[in-house]
């Protein structure tokens, strides 16, 4: 299985895509999964638009408000921690890794991308 990570880089990064959506939900063994759909990928993209599945899912955390537009994705880290991967579409820029800082994340234990 290739590395998701290490697929959504340079014209496949998901800086300046748009997330059109957000879902969260138990599965079958009763753990939380959530996906995000994400689109509007630069031209130069192999990618139109894609769903990250993050399974098993430890701790997240998205906040909205009316008056911001939802969503588009200035900034993001999305890492390999100990336990599985971790993404933050509003990061705080002053820590590389996981920081308490960090908003609109989710640590899970895995990741699956599907090609929409």
């Amino acid at each position: 299985m290739e590395n998701i990570i290490d697929v959504l880089v340079d014209n496949n990064s998901i800086l300046d895509t748009v997330l059109k959506e957000i879902r969260i939900f138990s599965n079958d063994i009763e753990s939380l999964n959530i996906e995000l759909t994400l689109s509007n990928f630069r031209k130069e993209s192999k990618f139109t638009e894609v769903r990250l599945i993050f399974k098993n899912v430890f701790e997240y955390n998205f906040y909205h408000n009316k008056d911001y537009i939802f969503y588009n994705v200035e900034n993001f880290k999305f890492l390999r921690v100990n336990d599985g991967v971790y993404i933050s579409l509003d990061p705080d820029e002053d820590v590389n890794g996981k920081s308490e800082n960090d908003m609109d994340f989710i640590h899970a234990r895995d990741v699956e991308l599907i090609e929409l």
